[in-house]
């Protein structure tokens, strides 16, 4: 869990509200911020997840703790990055610190 706080650019908790597939190469999520770590990212927050085998699998309506990767246009996660339902992240949480 250490690791993947460390590999990240930024980490954060949001809430899904939806995302939009109509491009065959990603997945962009919309995501309201609840809490971040490592960067200051609040509101609503746009991310991409390329479609790969290792696509970003977030749900609407749920709410998870996300680890991201700047890029140049902004963030990026996917799935092999361990993303959790924010129900099944305490650990996570605890080891990533206040």
């Amino acid at each position: 869990m250490q690791a993947r706080a460390k590999a990240a650019d930024a980490i954060v908790i949001a809430d899904v509200a939806g995302f939009d597939d109509r491009r065959p190469t990603d997945r962009t999520f919309k995501v309201r911020v609840v809490k971040s770590w490592k960067a200051r990212l609040s509101g609503p927050l746009t991310i991409l997840s390329e479609a790969t085998t290792c696509q970003a699998d977030l749900r609407r309506g749920t709410r998870y703790l996300i680890y991201l990767k700047r890029t140049a246009g902004g963030y990026r996660t996917d799935a092999c990055a361990g993303n959790l339902p924010a129900a099944h992240a305490r650990a996570a949480i605890a080891a990533i610190g206040r």
